[in-house]
């Protein structure tokens, strides 16, 4: 992160989901846009650090180019030997300041900057958004994210308090544990008075946060929220409007009473006065936002026939109804049923397909206008509400082992460097908490075949292993082992097609 410190503690493995040009280019397309094609355009990230984020878009996207400037000399030496390890012509990191970026640079298709907006001071934050009306092409996207208000308030009060216990202390290590005791003894102390109730819910869940994203984000010197409002007003000031949100879901509100509805349906016609609305019902704290040229014509009322072209993926559960109706399709928090045969069929096949996608066009073969029209908006609705995910350019990793499987070059690389967080084909990180699955995916370089790799599990098992036995396991439940990680791999968009 460009000038914010947050080197100072390194986070390896780790992907912006919502940063790719996939999902960048699919969202504006939603909008009414016509973005340049992942998989060819130029992709600019301002604070790439040891380019973490753009290395695996490089990896994936081999006709496209990607440049990374960071004001850290440190982190993007480090990510210089994995560049070239990966063989990867199409991706440049430099060091750079925002405040002085280099001339040729050039134009491009999608600028990206992710946790620096609200951590660098006001001189370099305005250079950040003029940077991105200046570079970015006519149909082109920039994504910013940052910490906003009203629910950075609380953020706000506890980096007060953290501030103040801290003063004095700059060793990066020792300024983590010490604010780590500080919130574990607020949450011990279990003060029971609304507000106090408040601040120790903030400090179990900030509690619960990798160092690195502890150091940047709650006790960093620089942290400046803004409202909606004031933002899409600084990009206004450098010829940029308000596209959307990275993610569709993250502009609707779910679930509200009746009454609450109605009111916020009565709001006038404007998305970003909407936007700025339910951020107060939801008192949001972060926002990652879309950016493009304020003379786009965008249109902001969602229709079928842009999903032309368009794919759709989710690893969704079906769970079959008790009296053989229609079945219930779960995704983490979010389950449904259709109560349409149609639109229980398009949802099976999208689970049966993954960790693939599948086209708009193929589930709706065969379909009249207005039918095809009608299940594509039950499709968007199912894709706002999260349960959906939609891809312009979607990732194609395998979705069976095969017989000789083989990993993403980037995850191999990863494990190799003893990280068990991993970056997959879906450009997302990947918790790789089975010591199994670590070790399989090690081997998984396309050399072995199933035989192979089950002569090599039961050596590693009987030299000690998963927990240091040493006792070798029965042939068949070994064989299953081995099966099920591997099926697990491939569900996790580990393994190359």
């Amino acid at each position: 992160m460009s000038g914010t410190g947050y080197d100072a503690v390194s986070y390896p493995g780790y992907a912006y989901n919502q940063t790719h040009p996939d999902r960048l280019a699919t969202q504006a397309t939603l909008f009414g846009m016509a973005p340049a094609p992942p998989a060819a355009c130029r992709v600019l990230e301002i604070g790439a650090g040891d380019g973490g984020n753009l290395i695996p878009m490089a990896l994936g996207l081999p006709g496209s180019e990607f440049v990374g400037i960071d004001l850290s000399a440190e982190a993007v030496a480090r990510g210089a030997p994995v560049i070239d390890e990966l063989e990867l012509p199409n991706v440049t990191l430099r060091v750079a300041d925002v405040l002085e970026l280099p001339a040729d640079l050039g134009q491009f298709d999608y600028v990206i900057s992710h946790g620096v907006y609200s951590w660098i001071g006001p001189q370099p934050r305005d250079a950040l958004v003029a940077a991105c009306g200046r570079l970015l092409t006519s149909q082109g996207v920039a994504y910013i994210s940052y910490n906003a208000y009203p629910g950075s308030y609380l953020r706000d009060m506890a980096s007060d308090i953290l501030r103040f216990h801290l003063e004095g202390v700059g060793e990066p290590a020792e300024r983590l544990a010490r604010a780590r005791h500080l919130m574990a003894l607020v949450v011990a102390a279990n003060a029971q008075t609304p507000y106090a109730g408040v601040l120790r819910h903030h400090f179990e869940r900030v509690l619960q946060h990798p160092d690195p994203l502890l150091y940047h984000d709650d006790i960093a010197e620089v942290n400046t929220p803004v409202y909606l409002h004031e933002f899409v007003a600084h990009a206004a000031r450098h010829g940029l409007q308000f596209l959307s949100e990275a993610r569709l879901h993250d502009s609707q509100l779910h679930e509200l009473p009746e009454d609450v509805a109605w009111e916020l349906d009565g709001l006038p016609d404007d998305a970003v006065v909407r936007e700025q609305y339910i951020d107060f019902v939801v008192n949001r704290m972060f926002r990652q936002t879309l950016l493009c040229r304020d003379d786009v014509a965008l249109e902001r009322s969602l229709d079928a026939r842009r999903l032309a072209g368009l794919s759709f993926a989710a690893p969704l559960r079906v769970e079959p109804a008790a009296d053989g109706g229609e079945p219930t399709f779960v995704r983490g928090p979010v389950s449904f049923q259709p109560g349409r045969p149609r639109l229980s069929a398009a949802l099976r096949a999208i689970a049966a397909a993954w960790p693939r996608a599948v086209t708009f066009e193929w589930l709706t073969a065969n379909l009249d206008a207005t039918a095809r029209d009608r299940l594509g908006d039950e499709l968007l609705e199912i894709h706002a509400a999260g349960a959906l995910d939609l891809h312009t350019h979607p990732p194609a990793p395998a979705a069976v082992p095969g017989s000789r499987p083989v990993a993403s070059p980037l995850a191999l690389h990863q494990v190799a460097a003893g990280l068990d967080r991993v970056t997959s084909l879906r450009h997302a990180s990947v918790q790789l908490e089975d010591p199994l699955a670590v070790h399989l995916l090690s081997l998984l370089d396309g050399s072995r075949d199933r035989d192979d790799l089950e002569v090599a599990l039961r050596e590693y098992l009987a030299g000690g292993g998963l927990d240091g036995t040493g006792v070798e396991p029965p042939p068949g439940d070994l064989a299953a082992a081995l099966d099920a990680a591997l099926a697990r791999l491939a569900e996790l968009s580990l393994l190359v097609a």
